[in-house]
């Protein structure tokens, strides 16, 4: 797990969060500096987030701050 890697998407969503936005898959995989790999930002990203930082501390699901270009 890429721990800076996380701390990066980690801030970039709740300062999202904060301002009451969403953002794209491929804005969020440009702030975290994985430019192009918008569909693997699930996986590499977002589930580990979830899973190691949401979950356990009962926060909500930070994953939905996260949309398709097209919705």
């Amino acid at each position: 797990m890429d721990m800076p890697l996380l701390a990066r998407a980690w801030a970039v969503l709740v300062d999202r969060a904060k301002a009451g936005g969403v953002i794209t898959y491929a804005e969020l995989a440009l702030a975290v500096g994985l430019p192009g790999r918008q569909r693997a930002i699930h996986r590499i990203v977002l589930a580990p987030l979830c899973r190691h930082v949401c979950a356990p501390r009962s926060f909500p699901d930070i994953a939905s701050l996260v949309v398709r270009k097209d919705t």
